[in-house]
């Protein structure tokens, strides 16, 4: 992502993920992988929205569920109303 050009920020797990939203909430965009440890992408994205709704923030931050795990199964068990897309993990291929 950086190759091309963006500035980003790294979070080793979905709690490390919630804290830095909590701490800076003007990220343009999350990219969250959905089996991380310690807090599911899954979980962490319902946390940040959450939060979102307490500080009465309008602008959400769009959360882009990433899966290495494209089987269909499991795709649809990840769709969450807190997610709003979802994309494979080797579309980042190209970058």
């Amino acid at each position: 992502m950086q190759l091309a050009g963006f500035d980003t920020d790294v979070a080793n797990n979905g709690l490390e993920c919630v804290t830095m939203v909590s701490n800076d909430a003007t990220f343009d965009c999350i990219l969250m992988d959905l089996e991380m440890p310690v807090m599911s992408g899954i979980a962490a994205a319902s946390e940040i929205r959450k939060q979102e709704v307490a500080r009465d923030i309008h602008r959400r931050i769009p959360i882009i569920a990433v899966t290495g795990n494209a089987r269909t199964e499991y795709v649809e068990k990840s769709i969450s109303p807190a997610l709003l897309q979802r994309l494979n993990l080797s579309i980042f291929n190209w970058i």
